[in-house]
């Protein structure tokens, strides 16, 4: 039973790591992924 719990909380810690993770990634490549596709629109 204890172990349970302790399985739970580990899930919801690494949850909520991968999502502000995941979230840091986007904020990171979100302009870079822009420039990218204006560049392509503008060449195309």
């Amino acid at each position: 039973d204890s172990f349970n719990i302790v399985s739970s909380i580990v899930l919801i810690m690494l949850t909520s790591f991968f999502q502000k993770a995941f979230k840091g990634i986007i904020q990171i490549r979100s302009p870079w992924l822009l420039n990218m596709y204006c560049h392509r629109k503008h060449f195309s």
